[in-house]
């Protein structure tokens, strides 16, 4: 992979690996998936991509490996993650 051309995330979700690629922008979610989860943790990578899929807040806080608490503070005002979202959903 071209590092300069792509950027390259490694999550677990549901108990597996996925990475995250250039190849991503061929995907349901588009061709502006990459730009959307730059700057996301992992685990916000993780929980981004189940709710996008039409997953749940339960669902993306265990992708994420994180709280539903959490989930749900990343989607406050002013947060990357809940801005991502915004925009995904716009």
């Amino acid at each position: 992979m071209d590092a300069m051309n792509s950027v390259e995330v490694t999550a677990a979700v549901g108990g597996e690996l996925v990475t995250v690629d250039e190849a991503a922008r061929d995907t349901e979610a588009g061709e502006g998936a990459m730009d959307l989860v730059a700057g996301l943790s992992v685990c916000q990578v993780a929980a981004f991509e189940v709710m996008t899929t039409g997953g749940t807040i339960a669902a993306a806080a265990r992708a994420g490996n994180v709280a539903r608490k959490t989930i749900y503070e990343w989607l406050e005002a002013g947060h990357r993650f809940g801005a991502a979202f915004e925009q995904w959903k716009n």
